[in-house]
């Protein structure tokens, strides 16, 4: 779970500056549900020293949901290709860079975990999950 912190963090950014993906709509709807809401100084103490961040039973549930409320990864954890696409294409202008993000990003691994930390990070790693488009 640790591994998802960093990504998640810098998704929180995204949050307080642009938000062509509708997070901050979707983080809302998940901070509501006592299942998947996120409470207490994770986000600060990972700020000040991650390798000291505990974080709450529930941050996998709360990554999932964002994850599916983005419509990235389906409810069953497996990756939703189509919304990846609609995803990368709202920050990507180009169609030829979006197809590449999805086929290197759109991949199921093993588990679901594993699979929505893979997917998370390419993503990020790719400018979707970014609040700059690096692609203007």
């Amino acid at each position: 779970m640790k591994l998802l912190l960093p990504f998640f963090l810098i998704f929180l950014v995204t949050l307080a500056q642009e938000d062509p993906l509708n997070f901050e709509t979707v983080h809302a709807k998940c901070q509501s549900d006592p299942e998947t809401g996120i409470y207490g100084s994770a986000v600060d103490d990972f700020e000040n020293d991650h390798s000291k961040t505990t974080l709450p039973e529930n941050f996998n549930k709360h990554v999932q949901c964002m994850a599916n409320g983005v419509n990235i990864i389906k409810d069953n954890g497996k990756v939703n290709v189509e919304g990846i696409r609609e995803q990368a294409k709202k920050v990507i202008h180009d169609t030829e860079e979006v197809e590449k993000v999805v086929k290197e990003c759109a991949v199921d691994f093993a588990t679901n975990h594993e699979t929505l930390h893979q997917v998370w990070q390419c993503l990020h790693k790719k400018g979707v999950l970014q609040s700059k488009n690096k692609h203007e």
